[in-house]
């Protein structure tokens, strides 16, 4: 597994807005896993079984972004309903496209060559925003999470 670091204050910045949303979205996983589909349930039972937390993305790199809602856009203003444009996310470190070189073979060996979300629950990654340092770490592997905490290192409950 290979350690990832997110610089701690574009990450808080995500916090923040996941802690104060009017609401949270699901992952597909999480659809599938809830409602034994993964065909949209509308906004109200999605919202329901929602809870707060941040997504580990992996594309175009491997970063981290709100699951809440409206979205938090990348200039920092609250989204509009319909309203696209691009999101506030924290790549993690030497895994940014727009930085970063060979980004593509390193996010393939980190995460996977599939794209993908995983949802990491708001308790647990703030508790390991009291690891000392300017960074979160998450371990990483295609097939394995572990965000390093002050207490242990662990799946995300």
């Amino acid at each position: 597994m290979e350690t990832l670091k997110f610089p701690k204050d574009r990450v808080q910045t995500i916090i923040d807005h996941t802690r104060s949303a009017a609401y949270h979205k699901l992952t597909l996983q999480q659809r599938a896993e809830i409602f034994d589909t993964l065909d949209y349930q509308g906004d109200e039972k999605e919202r329901a079984a929602a809870s707060s937390g941040l997504w580990l993305v992996g594309d175009d790199g491997v970063y981290l972004m709100s699951n809440g809602g409206p979205a938090l856009l990348a200039d920092g203003t609250l989204a509009e309903p319909g309203q696209g444009g691009h999101q506030f996310v924290c790549y993690a470190q030497g895994l940014d496209p727009k930085k970063d070189e060979d980004v593509w073979a390193r996010k393939r060996a980190v995460f996977g060559g599939d794209d993908g979300v995983d949802y990491l629950p708001l308790d647990t990654i703030e508790l390991g925003m009291t690891v000392p340092g300017d960074h979160l770490l998450i371990k990483l592997s295609p097939s394995e999470i572990e965000i390093v905490t002050p207490h242990r290192s662990g799946p995300p409950t």
